[in-house]
């Protein structure tokens, strides 16, 4: 059994986790759910043979939307945005262009052995979800925390419950969240700002009962610490990593929600970009891969 965590203290939306970001010794965050499809990206095309792991190359993959409906730009300029977030962590070269509705990603001096961890890395940018968080343990520096339960549902699986990580740090954690909560119908979108003397994300709330009515429901679930949510927590999850896991601390919202929190703004603006990467009713998938030995 998890030992439960403690949640920070907060003013409207706010919450422990970790973050990428240098500057952040906590994070807050919110955000909506655009479940993506469950096809796999597409496996790596190299040339006739298959390098060996140690052979060096660039790598290159193309994205796209998955339906063929115009892309608007802000849909282009959010996803990118999370692209350059996600790639950030490795200290390859990598280029991102925008050409039409698809996003090249060029990445050079990769590893062939490489491949499929920096694919992983680009798959993220069509799934955000919401979901109440159950229980949470932090997870020693350096280290992992085992899930002995057999029956521990999958964390793919959206209508389960599920074991998963939050983002590496010196606060990370080890949570058991519900099954998804919410729709990317909730935020329209999300602008880094000034809020209480500190950098924060103020996010939009559609005014709509898809929107607000949908978010509400699930602030009042949380705020009321029922069995859906009894941390009082709400995780924030990007592909199946948790981008934090905020306290909410009022039962309803109208209009907005602001997120604060120990923001630097580099971090305030990431988690804007995946708000509005997540809001959008936009999805993209991968539709090449290509790695050429050089």
């Amino acid at each position: 059994m998890l030992a439960l965590a403690t949640a920070c203290a907060v003013t409207v939306v706010t919450g422990c986790g970790s973050s990428t970001d240098d500057a952040a010794s906590g994070d807050s965050v919110t955000a909506s759910v655009v479940e993506s499809s469950t096809t796999p990206p597409p496996s790596t095309d190299s040339s006739d043979s298959v390098p060996s792991g140690d052979t060096i190359g660039s790598l290159r993959i193309v994205i796209s939307a998955s339906s063929e409906d115009d892309v608007a730009e802000e849909n282009l300029d959010a996803a990118t945005s999370v692209l350059r977030d996600q790639l950030s962590s490795i200290p390859n070269d990598a280029s991102i262009t925008v050409t039409g509705d698809s996003i090249e990603v060029i990445v050079e001096d990769v590893a062939a052995q490489d491949q499929d961890a920096i694919v992983e890395l680009v798959r993220p940018i069509s799934r955000v979800s919401l979901r109440g968080v159950l229980q949470c343990a932090a997870v020693p520096s350096g280290s992992e925390v085992s899930v002995s339960s057999a029956t521990t549902p999958t964390p793919t699986d959206p209508t389960q419950s599920g074991f998963l990580y939050t983002r590496p740090g010196p606060d990370r954690e080890l949570c058991q969240v519900g099954p998804v909560a919410g729709t990317a119908a909730v935020f329209s979108d999300a602008t880094a700002q000034i809020l209480g003397g500190s950098w924060g994300v103020l996010a939009s709330l559609r005014s709509d009962e898809s929107g607000e009515g949908v978010w509400n429901n699930l602030a009042a679930s949380c705020y009321e610490a029922t069995e859906e949510c009894p941390t009082r927590r709400l995780a924030i999850v990007l592909d199946d990593e948790i981008v934090s896991a905020p306290t909410v601390n009022a039962p309803s919202f109208t209009g907005s929600v602001q997120i604060t929190g120990n923001f630097g703004k580099a971090e305030a603006d990431g988690l804007a970009d995946v708000i509005n990467a997540g809001a959008t009713d936009q999805l993209f998938v991968i539709d090449s891969v290509t790695f050429t030995p050089t």
